[in-house]
């Protein structure tokens, strides 16, 4: 009904703002419903966007509004949505929808951290790889890469590491990336090294999931790799002892886990050896 009378969706976008809870949790339960079992479903807003008909403003206005309980349920983890569809769709109808929205977001400083850390620039980055029938999608496709790296270039600080570790969690994204510790390593030194000691701590502390562990696993390893003092500061904190039982877990443990911290005692056990070997060619 809604492809044959595009109109329609100006009416839902109309209730949308409305005072009443129900139609709009009714809307947003289609919707959901709609997009869940028929991607192709998406055409129906890129038809509409193309008719002048305001699509995101209400939708935005939703996503924003506080104490929503249902509503929040309804987001479907959007950004996570969009990468995964990013990653797996190379439909491009759909495609070009997902740019459009992303471009959308982009102009909302809370949205921009979540593109940010779901890692949208490395699918954004990949579609470039693809063969598309429309030339122009390609120049899309740029864009967003140049207007989310921007994003994550601006994003990519320590500050925003320590804001992470003060929540006693952390999560694979762009601040535990390659890039990020090689621009920031050198800032672990400031007020005496107090961003590695919480590291440590997460690491030692029973109450620490499985996520923060592989995490503070990999972060602590790029730390000695990378730092001119991180052998020795790292073996001041005594956590080698730690990472290698993580190594050993038993198989409840997360295998996510196990792997970063046999990645980080190799590191480990490399910076060691190479210091021995180096004090030993000092008493030659």
């Amino acid at each position: 009904m809604i492809q044959g009378h595009i109109q329609v969706v100006q009416a839902c976008m109309n209730i949308m703002a409305s005072r009443d809870e129900k139609p709009i949790q009714w809307l947003l339960t289609l919707f959901y419903d709609m997009l869940r079992e028929d991607s192709s479903s998406y055409a129906i807003f890129e038809e509409a966007s193309k008719q002048k008909i305001e699509v995101y403003k209400p939708l935005m206005a939703l996503l924003l509004r506080p104490g929503d309980n249902y509503t929040a349920d309804k987001e479907m983890h959007v950004i996570k949505k969009l990468r995964e569809t990013l990653t797996y769709s190379r439909v491009e109808k759909v495609i070009r929808l997902c740019l459009t929205v992303l471009k959308n977001f982009l102009g909302n400083k809370s949205l921009c951290e979540d593109i940010v850390e779901e890692g949208i620039l490395e699918a954004v980055q990949q579609l470039e790889f693809e063969k598309w029938r429309d030339a122009e999608l390609y120049d899309d496709i740029k864009d967003m890469a140049i207007q989310i790296g921007s994003e994550v270039s601006e994003m990519s600080n320590f500050e925003r590491y320590e804001r992470e570790l003060q929540t006693g969690k952390l999560q694979w994204g762009f601040i535990h990336s390659s890039k990020f510790w090689a621009e920031n390593v050198l800032k672990f030194e400031s007020n005496d090294f107090r961003a590695l000691k919480v590291l440590a701590s997460l690491l030692q502390s029973p109450a620490t999931d499985d996520t923060t562990l592989a995490v503070a696993c990999h972060d602590i390893g790029e730390f000695v790799t990378l730092h001119p003092l991180g052998k020795k500061k790292v073996a001041q904190l005594q956590v080698k002892e730690k990472v290698m039982e993580l190594m050993a877990a038993p198989e409840q443990k997360s295998r996510e886990v196990r792997r970063e911290a046999l990645l980080c005692c190799r590191e480990l056990s490399e910076s060691w050896s190479n210091h021995n070997v180096a004090l030993t060619n000092q008493t030659y």
